[in-house]
């Protein structure tokens, strides 16, 4: 699973291991996801994640081709290389017509999504109100 503030490199599949006995463990400047496989006692590496402050693409992307790892690029579909949203997020607020203020129920990405949830609230008769952040 990408994520956005750091490269990961997945070196095992996680269903090899048992669910419950993944850990996170610190080692220099990677963290180390640690679990169980199935029938055994000692714990094995399942992913590598490096920390996008330390460490940059190539590097991080060579040190996992050094491990016959699969690499992950910080951010992912919604998330360019540094992390940035690739579209704008929305701020979801409703009110019923007899309230005066608008309540925050959420954040969505994309306009589709927002005006997809804008038309569901405005069915079922409340003020809707999407900002763009």
């Amino acid at each position: 699973m990408p994520f956005r503030t750091e490269y990961s490199c997945r070196l095992k599949e996680p269903e090899e291991f048992q669910k419950k006995s993944f850990r996170r463990i610190s080692s220099g400047d990677v963290d180390l996801i640690i679990a169980r496989p199935h029938g055994k006692k000692k714990t094995r590496a399942q992913a590598i994640r490096y920390p996008r402050e330390l460490w940059d693409k190539k590097s991080a992307q060579s040190s996992c081709r050094k491990r016959k790892g699969t690499f992950e690029p910080v951010g992912g579909l919604g998330f360019d290389d540094l992390g940035r949203a690739k579209q704008p997020f929305f701020v979801i607020s409703i009110r019923y017509p007899y309230e005066r203020s608008f309540r925050k129920i959420g954040m969505v990405g994309g306009k589709l999504e927002s005006e997809r949830i804008k038309e569901l609230y405005q069915r079922k008769g409340f003020h809707v109100r999407a900002k763009k952040m």
